[in-house]
């Protein structure tokens, strides 16, 4: 998140092999690192989240992230409705954030 643009709409996406239990645990974690973030920043300087639990794994199906399992890293760029940037792997979401399309270089 801290890679994203200024003003970028961030939405992740927790897909695991046991939802039953990786859900709640995700959705514990994104509340303690918002809270952190209430507590710091003003809201403007706050990058929007949000969190999308992908039970049965069809978001990162779209995506082309497939197969997946609990230590998948994956990331995507999506800008006017295209994805515009793709990764895996550790650092995924920095890599497609940080990322300078062709035609701004």
């Amino acid at each position: 998140m801290r890679s994203a643009p200024a003003g970028a709409d961030v939405t992740a996406v927790v897909v695991t092999g046991a939802p039953g239990e990786g859900a709640p645990l995700a959705r514990l974690a994104v509340a303690r690192v918002c809270g952190a973030l209430r507590a710091a920043l003003p809201e403007p300087a706050r990058p929007r989240l949000r969190l999308v639990l992908d039970g049965d794994g069809r978001v990162a199906a779209a995506a082309g992230v497939a197969p997946v399992g609990d230590t998948t890293e994956a990331a995507v760029r999506v800008e006017a409705g295209r994805i515009t940037a793709g990764a895996v792997g550790r650092g995924a979401g920095h890599a497609v954030a940080t990322r300078v399309p062709a035609d701004h270089r």
